[in-house]
């Protein structure tokens, strides 16, 4: 489905996109760069309202990071899978409850995992050795290469969809005129399908 927007308004103003007194949701099950675009073109109709400052969105830039590409080949050649090698590296990078202990009446998880210095480079995840299903070690750079990749900072969510928030400041008018102003002007946004 495409995007839609909404608007609410509400008698508080802040610094924090959430907060401010004019408020819009744009949301729909579609990539999140058509989502900000979206976003982006609501918040210029926003702009162009009399009375109205500071309008922006809250979503965040993407943030980079790396992502292992398995060449499928020379795992298969090492003894290893796809699966194997996914499960390893993210159980290694992000932690695997290895066992829960009890204090008190709280269940505490035990998460194993690399140390932090060892997760920030990504050199050193192409260190990491497996076992394959021969009973040799294997590191990862024999059968995989790190490919920058981008990802949400945050996706939020609402009735399943994803959504974004423009808000605004309000000066010099009222709230109840510039609200109809942007009700207006809302049939004419042309939002990515």
């Amino acid at each position: 489905s495409g995007q839609s927007a909404s608007l609410t308004g509400s008698l508080t103003g802040a610094t924090s996109v959430n907060m401010r007194p004019i408020q819009l949701t744009v949301k729909g099950n579609v990539p999140m760069s058509d989502l900000e675009k979206a976003a982006e073109q609501v918040k210029q109709l926003v702009g162009g309202v009399q009375g109205i400052v500071d309008q922006d969105y809250n979503l965040q830039p993407p943030r980079p990071g790396f992502s292992v590409a398995v060449n499928r080949a020379r795992a298969a050649d090492q003894g290893l899978s796809a699966t194997t090698i996914g499960t390893t590296v993210r159980n290694l990078v992000y932690g695997n409850v290895a066992s829960t202990y009890q204090d008190g009446g709280d269940d505490i998880d035990i998460v194993v995992r690399l140390r932090e210095e060892d997760r920030q480079k990504a050199q050193n995840i192409l260190s990491l050795t497996i076992v394959s299903q021969r009973g040799s070690l294997v590191p990862v750079r024999a059968f995989s290469d790190l490919v920058p990749s981008y990802e949400a900072a945050q996706i939020n969510r609402r009735d399943r969809q994803r959504q974004v928030l423009v808000g605004a400041n309000i000066t010099g008018r009222a709230q109840g005129d510039i609200i109809t102003d942007i009700q207006k002007r809302l049939p004419s946004l042309k939002l990515p399908a």
